[in-house]
């Protein structure tokens, strides 16, 4: 998954720089230690987001998940004969 995310990322980034008003997405945000540009920064940002969203659609299906295995084990018990 985390090439699906780079992939992702980099073509709404790409996308996003063929726009004039956004031609500045090449251009170096930090030079130094390491040369990044304001599209990468905008990547990465794009990655946080779908990781976030990710995260928030996976918590509430186990809540989900939770909630109706424990309703199944109730039903279960009470249509099984008693002892």
């Amino acid at each position: 998954m985390p090439g699906t995310l780079a992939t992702v990322a980099t073509g709404i980034v790409r996308v996003l720089g063929t726009f004039a008003p956004l031609s500045f997405l090449g251009d170096s945000l930090i030079t130094r230690p390491l040369a990044v540009s304001y599209g990468q920064f905008l990547a990465i940002a794009a990655i946080a987001l779908i990781a976030i969203i990710n995260w928030i659609g996976v918590e509430r299906a186990g809540e989900f998940q939770l909630f109706f295995t424990v309703l199944k084990i109730v039903i279960c018990r009470q249509l099984s004969p008693s002892r």
